[in-house]
């Protein structure tokens, strides 16, 4: 026999939600002679009759009832009902859902939005859910109490629908919540491949002409375009991305140019108006691959940022360095973690790296030596991420070559 399903009314829910025949988890409002006053959510309240009271009860008590009736008035006539065995499923207001890029025109309205949860902080206030759907990235505030997790049931990944009024709070939108709840199997696979195929679409990098004319470069460019693409995913799911590069000359120009293009898309994409400083780690090595202090250092921040900040663990970039057999310890342990990594590096590679690897650039898989330095390269890739920021990189190629 299947467990009864109980329905719990979002905070939005209004009559149209309740049906006859159901039953609904709801909370003890008050007592009069002839009953008990049930509310399902803030707005609708329904009345067991004293002869369909099972229990005793105090104000706020949980209690499940069934609906026997709803009148042409509206009253609901509600009977108790005392399952052992139940499953609650939630229930949201029967409307459409509005994409994050266009909510700036429903300032003061609710709206319903559909999406993954990407980070989520608690705040000596409420608690910041940050949200991704096909079109953008958006903050949404609940509270319960002053530093208390609201939805403590909703997790990173998870993805949900919640309603709420849009705000506008220091010059940033913010949605702040009434109602958050998981979606069911079905939707969750709609929502999910909705999202997907708008993120790949977004996703692709710029089609440009490389700065200079080169057989290698060009032999390169699904490798780039790869890398490009994968940054700028990471971007706009809101994964943070940590960057290292080696201490010289070379790998400061590949990873100042990648900076500057992750940057000022991490500030085109929404979110927290600071989203730049916790969404991207540069930092240099000193050896010329990836050392297990490096690794180390890396996960000790993404741990305790993914236990702070509730934010996703990171995507590794590794810049003229990650190509040889002495990376291998580290990339082992990215492993370990489920640390997407990708390289792009100008040292003659070892082969045994790359199953380590979802992308890597390298000049020699191609032909080419280490005369196409990374900065080169990290130029041409960054110019990929983000057109806008070619004025301010397209020097560096030339530093990284002298250097």
């Amino acid at each position: 026999m299947e467990d009864m399903i109980v329905y719990r009314l979002g905070a939005n829910c209004d009559l149209e939600e309740v049906e006859e025949g159901k039953t609904y988890l709801g909370w003890v409002q008050g007592f009069a002679p002839f009953g008990v006053f049930v509310q399902l959510n803030d707005r609708i309240k329904g009345l067991v009759h004293k002869s369909n009271v099972k229990m005793q009860h105090s104000e706020r008590d949980q209690i499940i009832v069934r609906v026997i009736q709803i009148r042409s008035n509206g009253n609901i006539d509600l009977e108790e009902v005392t399952p052992t065995v139940y499953q609650t499923q939630n229930v949201m207001k029967k409307t459409t859902s509005v994409r994050i890029a266009d909510i700036g025109k429903r300032i003061g309205r609710t709206v319903l939005i559909e999406g993954e949860i990407a980070q989520v902080k608690q705040t000596s206030g409420p608690t910041i859910f940050t949200i991704v759907d096909e079109s953008g990235t958006g903050n949404a505030a609940a509270f319960i109490e002053a530093g208390v997790r609201a939805y403590p049931e909703i997790d990173l990944g998870d993805i949900v629908g919640l309603t709420g009024e849009v705000m506008q709070r220091n010059n940033q939108l913010q949605i702040e919540v009434a109602s958050m709840t998981a979606l069911d199997a079905e939707d969750v696979a709609r929502v999910r491949e909705r999202i997907d195929a708008a993120l790949d679409e977004r996703a692709e990098p710029a089609d440009l002409p490389f700065l200079v004319e080169s057989d290698i470069l060009e032999a390169l460019r699904p490798q780039m375009r790869q890398v490009a693409k994968e940054i700028r995913k990471a971007v706009l799911t809101a994964r943070p991305i940590v960057l290292r590069h080696h201490a010289d000359a070379d790998g400061i120009c590949a990873a100042a140019a990648v900076e500057q293009a992750v940057t000022a898309l991490i500030r085109e994409s929404g979110g927290d108006f600071d989203a730049e400083y916790f969404l991207f780690k540069r930092s240099p090595s000193k050896a010329p691959f990836y050392e297990i202090e490096d690794v180390t250092r890396d996960l000790d921040f993404a741990l305790k940022d993914n236990a702070r900040y509730g934010q996703k663990m990171p995507m590794i970039l590794l810049m003229d360095n990650g190509s040889t057999d002495e990376d291998i310890p580290s990339l082992k342990v990215t492993r370990i973690y489920g640390l997407p990594v990708m390289v792009v590096d100008h040292h003659h590679p070892d082969e045994s790296v790359d199953e380590y690897l979802i992308a890597h650039v390298n000049p020699y898989h191609v032909g080419g030596d280490y005369g196409l330095t990374a900065g080169m390269l990290g130029t041409e890739i960054a110019r990929l991420v983000n057109p806008a920021v070619e004025s301010q990189i397209r020097h560096l190629p030339a530093i990284a070559g002298a250097g």
